[in-house]
C-alpha cells in the first residue's frame, strides 16, 4: 500500500505548512469553490439528520446517541446529496461531513454546496479533515472561551483548498474507498481477537468459580436449579453471609482533571470498569472542601459500580494497595468482606460469574439505558459457590496468570490497530494532498 509513486513534477502550494502539489493541481479559495446554503423547512418533516465525529452526518433514527433528537427542528437547514455540513462550534475538531441524502440539519450548522456539480464533495471532505487543514481551521476560529469557538462561513471562504482535476479527484476517492475499506477490515478483525481473548477469560472465570480446577473432582447437586452440581467439598453461601459491611461514597463537585499523588481526589464510577482498579479514574476535591476521612479507600476494599449502564453497573475490582486520599463517590459501593470465609478479589471474581451478572442486570433499574441503578440487596441477595481458602487462592493464583497472558497480547493488538489507524490517516493525507499518485 505504501509503495506508490509521486506525480511527474510539483510546484509550491502556497498554502502554509502543506509543502509542494503537482504542477497540474490549483489551489482555489473556498468561496470560488462553495456556495453557502440557506435553505429553511417550513415544517421540520424532512429526514432529520444529526452529527458525530466518529459517525460523521447521519439519520437521527440510525444514530444511537439520539443526541439531536430532543432538538425542534423548525426553521432547520435543508442540505442535499453532497454538500459539506460544517458544525460551527466543532470545525476545527474535524466534526464536519458530506451529507449521506437530503435532509435537515441543525440551524446552527453551516451547509456548503459545490459550485461546479461534477466536483467530488467527498474529496474536500477528506481534504479539509488533514492536519495541515485542520491547523488551517483551528488558526481562523474565533470566540472568547475555549469550548464556544466558532469556524464562521466568512474563515471558511478564505481557507485556500487544494482542487485537482475532477479524474484526479475521482481516482483519489475511489482509492480511499478501497484502501480504507481494507484498513477498517484489518481492524474489526484484531479487534475481535481482544473479544475473543475477553470471550475466553470470561469462560475460565466461569468455570473455574462455579466447578473449580480439578475436572475429577467428586460432585454433588447444589439445590439451586440455576447453579447446577458443584463439588462436593464445596458450600453455598448469599453474599450477604460474607460481607461484613457495605456503604457508598460521595460525590461533592470537583474538578474535572486527575488529582495528583498529594492531593484528595473522588473516584469516578469508570475505576472499576473492566474488574481491575484504575485509581486513574479520579477528579480533583477542591481545597475548599474537607475530605470525608472515613470514605479513604483501604487496601483490599472492593469496589462496585452501582450505577451505571447496563453492561457496566455491578462491576468490580478489588483494590490492592491504592494510593492515599482516594475517596469513595456515591455510585460505587464499597464492600468489606470476612476474610475467614472469602478472598477479597475472589469475591469479585464471584459477581463475574454468567449467573451473577444475569441477576444484577435482572434487578437493575432506571430511567434510562444510559443510567441504571442496583441497590445493595441485590449484591447481598446473590447465591454463589464457596470453595475453601486455600482452593480460593489456587484460582486466583491461575486466573491471574492467564490475565497478565491475555494482558500481554492486548497491547499487543492494540499497538497494531493503532499502526493501521496512523497507516489510514497517512494515506489519506498523502492522497489528498497530491504526495502520493493514486
Amino acid at each position: 500500500m505504501l509503495n506508490l509513486s509521486r506525480y511527474e513534477s510539483y510546484k509550491e502550494s502556497e498554502v502554509p505548512d502543506l509543502g509542494e502539489i503537482p504542477v497540474h493541481w490549483r489551489v482555489i479559495r473556498n468561496r470560488f469553490l462553495f456556495r453557502e446554503q440557506n435553505e429553511r423547512s417550513l415544517d421540520g418533516k424532512e429526514t432529520h439528520l444529526c452529527m458525530s465525529q466518529k459517525f460523521g452526518l447521519v439519520p437521527s433514527d440510525d444514530f444511537e446517541d439520539k443526541t439531536l433528537q430532543s432538538e425542534s427542528y423548525e426553521g432547520a437547514r435543508l442540505c442535499l446529496k453532497g454538500d459539506l455540513v460544517l458544525n460551527r462550534l466543532k470545525a476545527h475538531l474535524s466534526v464536519f461531513s458530506t451529507a449521506p441524502c437530503e435532509g435537515l440539519v441543525s440551524p446552527d450548522y453551516s451547509v456548503f454546496r459545490l459550485r461546479d456539480s461534477k466536483m467530488i464533495p467527498k474529496y474536500f471532505e477528506h481534504l479539509f479533515k488533514t492536519p495541515v487543514y485542520l491547523s488551517e481551521f483551528n488558526r481562523r476560529v474565533r470566540g472568547i472561551v475555549v469550548g464556544f469557538y466558532r469556524l464562521y462561513s466568512g474563515d471558511f471562504n478564505d481557507v485556500r483548498a487544494i482542487c485537482p482535476p475532477i479524474e484526479d479527484q475521482q481516482r483519489i476517492v475511489e482509492f480511499l474507498d478501497r484502501k480504507t475499506s481494507e484498513i477498517d477490515q484489518a481492524i474489526a478483525k484484531k479487534q475481535r481477537l481482544i473479544e475473543l481473548l475477553q470471550e475466553q477469560k470470561s469462560i475460565l472465570i466461569n468455570q473455574a468459580v462455579t466447578k473449580g480446577l480439578n475436572p475429577n473432582a467428586p460432585m454433588h447437586d447444589s439445590g439451586i436449579k440455576w447453579m447446577g452440581i458443584i463439588p462436593s467439598h464445596w458450600g453455598i453461601a448469599r453474599l450477604k453471609t460474607l460481607i461484613k459491611k457495605m456503604d457508598q461514597g460521595w460525590s461533592p463537585q470537583c474538578f474535572a482533571y486527575q488529582a495528583d499523588v498529594n492531593q484528595w481526589g473522588v473516584l469516578k464510577v469508570g475505576c472499576v470498569n473492566g474488574y481491575q482498579f484504575n485509581p486513574g479514574e479520579n477528579k480533583v476535591l477542591p481545597p475548599n472542601l474537607k475530605p470525608i476521612e472515613e470514605l479513604e479507600i483501604q487496601h483490599e476494599d472492593i469496589l462496585v459500580s452501582r450505577a451505571n449502564t447496563l453492561e457496566l453497573v455491578g462491576s468490580a475490582a478489588c483494590a490492592l494497595y491504592p494510593r492515599k486520599k482516594l475517596i469513595l463517590c456515591d455510585k460505587l459501593y464499597r464492600v468489606r468482606v470476612d476474610k475467614q470465609k472469602v478472598i477479597p478479589e475472589y469475591f469479585v471474581l464471584l459477581l463475574q460469574t454468567k449467573t451473577a451478572r444475569r441477576q444484577i442486570e435482572i434487578g437493575a433499574n432506571g430511567a434510562s439505558s444510559s443510567m441504571q441503578n442496583i441497590g445493595q440487596d441485590v449484591i447481598k441477595s446473590l447465591y454463589a459457590p464457596i470453595p475453601p481458602i486455600s482452593e480460593q487462592k489456587k484460582i486466583i493464583s491461575l486466573i491471574t496468570d492467564v490475565g497478565s497472558q491475555h494482558q500481554e497480547i492486548t497491547i499487543s493488538i492494540l499497538r497494531e490497530i493503532q499502526a493501521l489507524v496512523e497507516l489510514k490517516h497517512s494515506l489519506i493525507s498523502n492522497a489528498v494532498t497530491g504526495k502520493i499518485k493514486v
